[in-house]
């Protein structure tokens, strides 16, 4: 809580200073008293700290009194300008004069303070941009510069940026939209650790400037002009269009929140209507208007139906999929309509400009509920997607970011697995999709390039997960062999490319037995691709097989009837990145970041591990700068110096991933 100041005031004027504190400075306790009640003016200034709304009171006094039409400002060099008062009388002070707060001095001296060498002339709204300077910085803010009047600055704002270090180039972000930062001249400042500000650059915030979009691609809260409010369920069945624009494939239920909570629906939110998926509730709807290759925030709320009695051991749960993000949400038994709700937050990159939407219901017990679903563009100033975490117990990981010898290392929680070890011509590659990979060179089954993983994997599990990346060099040959793990032909695991019916499409093969061979298949057009990394996932789970492309679920088979300890007690010596027990032509690719853990991870797990942020590269010119010539190198190696523009290159706010370079050639 902020406590009082130390004098009551009447027309003193409140100014934000570089490091976010509030300097209140003039007034008196009598409006305009000037020298008739000489005890009631302030004759000093207070400083409040919003961190512990405490005033900082024994400060320096100044000369006049300033009162009624006096003014106070905010300079570039940290000092506040505080000039006239008293205005028509008694007293009237037509003159300036300077305070300089105590973070411009070390003791009596003049303090020692970081410096602003460069700054653009104008930003643009969720743009980064660059400062150069001298000396350390701890802090980077912002402030508005000043207009005030009548002891009033309406137009004052502070904000502080986040940025990152790269020698003694700063890159800034700049504020999302003007609903944070208004545009127009504001002062930037760097700050050290002991708090000293540098002198302030004036920078334009320019709503001109091409900006990044954040609005929102879809808000949907389930209320629809074709049915009308009421304390009823409503029924929708298949095929209904009064939930446009969603095409209703499977009867959900539309729950009113003013409904008394009786079975066999009740509502989670406190107004309007929500959505029950029931048991086998499934609907989907377009989402247009997205934006080629940019990242989307999707939520929602959703807890389990009070009304519904879930049996003992049953899941509620529900699945939502747009482009790339598919992930399954289980309402748990704290979560009721009838109390406390959970929210979802996933995110999708749009591939194309519209994308199919779905939800349905997913467990095992009818009464999943959905309500308040957004779908929002993410910019460079969001607070960041909550991390998905995996299960660390008993898992097995090999890097493949070696650099010498044959023996790749498992870096895995389970450390009764042994190291693998690179067979053949198989050799190590400094680039990879998380860091280094292991290269292979394909050839004939009969050769031996391939990485040769050790006996007995997964032994025990009959539920597993094994993911992995792989970049393809050539384009795979029939039933391509991207992992093994069994026993000969007769009991195996095997995922391979290019293989559904010899055609295209990854796929995963069970066997145990020298029994029927069960397949779960990814489709056609979802197989490795040359020259690009893919995201590979099997899961199994009690007799449900499923397999993910790029985090994205892509094929389910229910029918696996298939365990490791099937197989010999577990005994597997075929174990192989690369190779298998058949007579198909090995994989010739690059393969990184080989995962397996002895339980199946959920739609939401899988996603996480594809959105792995990919390699830093030694040397980045990311090509976002905004003004100047100087192109800063942003990779992990420091030693190599910045690029820089020549002739009439120019920069563009408009580019791939952020700005980018505009070559005119000639």
């Amino acid at each position: 809580p902020t406590q009082p100041m130390r004098q009551g005031r009447h027309w003193s004027t409140a100014t934000i200073l570089p490091d976010g504190k509030v300097l209140v400075s003039g007034g008196g306790s009598q409006n305009n008293a000037g020298l008739t009640v000489p005890d009631g003016l302030a004759r000093a200034p207070e400083i409040w700290d919003p961190t512990t709304g405490a005033w900082s009171s024994d400060l320096a006094t100044y000369s006049h009194g300033r009162q009624y039409h006096s003014s106070a400002m905010l300079l570039p060099d940290g000092r506040i300008i505080m000039g006239g008062g008293g205005a028509p009388g008694p007293v009237n002070y037509p003159d300036v004069e300077f305070y300089s707060p105590g973070y411009l001095f070390t003791g009596n001296a003049t303090a020692a303070r970081p410096t602003i060498n460069t700054a653009p002339a104008k930003v643009a709204y969720g743009t980064p941009f660059q400062l150069g300077v001298t000396g350390t910085v701890s802090r980077v803010t912002m402030v508005r510069a000043g207009s005030v009047t009548h002891s009033f600055d309406n137009g004052q704002r502070f904000f502080e940026p986040t940025f990152t270090t790269a020698g003694t180039t700063l890159t800034v972000q700049a504020p999302a939209s003007g609903a944070i930062a208004p545009p127009g001249t504001w002062m930037v400042f760097a700050i050290d650790a002991a708090g000293k500000p540098s002198v302030g650059k004036l920078v334009e915030i320019d709503p001109a400037t091409a900006q990044v979009s954040t609005r929102a691609a879809l808000v949907e809260q389930f209320e629809y002009p074709r049915i009308r409010p009421s304390a009823a369920a409503v029924n929708v069945p298949a095929g209904d269009a009064r939930m446009a624009p969603w095409n209703v494939t499977s009867a959900v239920v539309l729950l009113p929140a003013t409904r008394v909570a009786t079975a066999p629906y009740d509502s989670i939110g406190e107004v309007g209507y929500q959505v029950n998926l029931g048991a086998t509730g499934a609907l989907s709807r377009g989402v247009g208007q997205l934006e080629t290759g940019r990242q989307y925030r999707l939520s929602f709320r959703y807890a389990r139906n009070a009304g519904v009695a879930v049996p003992a051991g049953a899941t509620v749960a529900g699945t939502v999929s747009i482009a790339n993000l598919s992930a399954t949400v289980t309402a748990t038994a704290d979560l009721s309509s009838s109390g406390r709700f959970g929210s979802y937050t996933g995110s999708f990159t749009a591939s194309g400009t519209s994308h199919s939407l779905a939800l349905a219901a997913a467990g095992t017990s009818a009464g999943m509920m959905i309500d308040n679903l957004v779908i929002s563009a993410i910019g460079p100033g969001d607070p960041p997607l909550p991390p998905i975490t995996t299960p660390t117990t008993g898992m097995v990981q090999y890097k493949l970011n070696e650099t010498s010898g044959t023996v790749a290392a498992n870096t895995g929680t389970d450390t009764t697995v042994p190291a693998a070890s690179l067979s053949g011509t198989a050799s190590w590659d400094a680039a990879g999709r998380i860091a280094g990979s292991v290269r292979l060179p394909g050839g004939a089954s009969t050769t031996a390039n391939y990485v040769n993983l050790p006996d007995n994997l997964l032994a025990t599990s009959s539920d597993f997960t094994a993911a992995m990346w792989v970049k393809a060099q050539v384009a795979p040959a029939a039933w391509t062999p991207v992992l093994n793990i069994g026993q000969t032909t007769s009991d195996f695991f095997l995922i391979q490319a290019n293989a559904m019916s010899g055609a295209d499409g990854l796929a995963a093969t069970f066997r145990s037995g020298n029994g029927p061979e069960l397949r779960v298949q990814a489709g056609d057009a979802n197989d490795l691709r040359v020259g690009q990394w893919v995201h590979v996932t099997v899961t199994k789970s009690g007799s449900t097989a499923r397999i993910y492309v790029d985090g994205v679920e892509r094929g389910v088979n229910t029918g696996v009837t298939f365990s490791f300890p099937q197989i010999n007690g577990g005994v597997t010596t075929d174990n192989y990145v690369g190779h298998s027990s058949w007579a198909d032509p090995n994989l010739a690719a690059s393969v990184d970041e080989l995962r397996l853990y002895p339980s199946a991870l959920s739609a939401t797990q899988v996603a996480g591990l594809a959105g792995q942020p990919p390699a830093a590269a030694p040397i980045q010119y990311a090509f976002n700068e905004t003004s100047g010539t100087v192109a800063g190198n942003s990779g992990t190696n420091t030693g190599v110096p910045a690029a820089s523009l020549s002739g009439t290159a120019s920069w563009d706010p408009a580019g791939r991933l952020n700005g980018s370079v505009r070559l005119p050639g000639g």
